[in-house]
């Protein structure tokens, strides 16, 4: 049996990743903040995960592999866009100005969690001998756009963390 752990698989591009791995015969454990804990209707098994937390992500991996025997696919898809501007130079949506609360955000659920997920699931995969990771990018991350600033920023890093994986 292959065991996938999607990041973010709960609704959108990361849904549609979890029931194609499905679909594949694939073992999918779908790590999210919004879902119901256990087996869902798609065949996926849910459990709720806070991936910028260090402990709840290392939770996360080591009961995938105390429940499936092992992590022999990771889909980094988790992502956050919060459209800010850097600056609001006429002040007129000043709520849209980019907050140091917003770029902390991003960053954490886009570069950290990623991160924390890589490193915990890699270090099952060496125990293996075998595993791949996959880093979901975005289209923002080679080009810049009105309001995109932090979200782009967030995806070149992942883009380049991409070029630095370890293949076993």
């Amino acid at each position: 049996m292959i065991v996938a752990i999607v990041i973010g698989g709960a609704s959108g591009i990361g849904l549609n990743i979890s029931n194609e791995l499905v679909r594949s015969g694939v073992k999918v454990i779908v790590a999210d903040l919004n879902g119901e804990v256990g087996q869902q209707d798609n065949g996926a098994y849910f459990v709720k995960c806070d991936v910028i937390s260090k402990e709840s992500v290392d939770h996360k991996v080591a009961k995938t592999v105390e429940l499936f025997g092992s992590v022999d696919i990771l889909v980094n898809n988790a992502g956050v866009n919060l459209p800010r501007l850097l600056v609001d130079d006429k002040g007129e949506k000043t709520e849209y100005e980019l907050s140091e609360k917003d770029f902390d955000f991003m960053v954490a659920v886009n570069q950290k969690g990623p991160y924390l997920f890589a490193q915990a699931s890699a270090k099952e995969m060496l125990k293996q001998k075998q595993g791949v990771i996959i880093n979901v990018s975005s289209e923002a991350g080679q080009e810049g756009s009105a309001g995109q600033s932090c979200y782009s920023a967030t995806k070149v890093i992942i883009g380049i963390f991409e070029s630095g994986c370890v293949f076993l």
